[in-house]
């Protein structure tokens, strides 16, 4: 019977926005799969789709931002953790790397990662195992605030390491031409390279 009750309440409201009146300016609406069983009817605008979309998008450049910082700088201080954040984001901003977070940590060139620890251990990154140990980890909730906060408001934050786009830990010695150092922070020494990257 109850069934049967939410079933008829689940009409309604459909019937109710589509015999909305679209003369008087309405929008037109779309429903998305509506089930008895749904505690709440879900009725996507063209306006809220196009948002809905664009969260999810941000979730994932966030989430990549995330596994960048704790993959690369987990040990550091905060400040450490930023300055690897704003390596990740300035990337984004130039013409030699993708234009999105996820493509710059993922990036291959000549077949090596731009990162090594999205290449280490092969498909074993992706085990459950290590996916639940990262989620289980407190210092990955961490960095993942800290990473939405750089994501959303770097443009209004002070970026540490001077608009550096590289940077290594400093027990490795990295012989490149052209090499402008910027900021020694932690264990990892910010750069620039000031030939053009080919």
């Amino acid at each position: 019977m109850k069934r049967l009750g939410k079933s008829f309440c689940v009409a309604m409201v459909i019937l109710l926005f589509l015999s909305f009146d679209s003369s008087l300016g309405a929008q037109k609406y779309r429903v998305y799969v509506v089930k008895p069983e749904d505690k709440k009817v879900k009725i996507i605008t063209p306006k809220n789709k196009k948002r809905t979309q664009k969260d999810i998008n941000k979730r994932k450049q966030i989430e990549c931002l995330a596994d960048n910082i704790y993959h690369e700088s987990r040990g550091e201080s905060i400040k450490g953790q930023v300055a690897v954040g704003f390596v990740t984001l300035n990337r984004t901003k130039d013409q030699s790397f993708p234009d999105t977070v996820c493509g710059v940590v993922k990036e291959k060139k000549s077949g090596t990662c731009q990162f090594s620890w999205y290449c280490e251990d092969g498909k074993k990154r992706h085990s459950k195992k290590k996916l639940v140990d990262k989620l289980e980890d407190d210092v990955y909730y961490d960095i993942k605030k800290l990473a939405e906060r750089v994501y959303d408001y770097h443009e209004y934050l002070n970026d540490p390491t001077g608009g550096s786009l590289y940077y290594h830990a400093d027990y490795v010695k990295v012989k490149v031409k052209g090499k402008k150092r910027k900021a020694v922070i932690g264990k990892h020494i910010f750069y620039n390279i000031t030939q053009k990257r080919t």
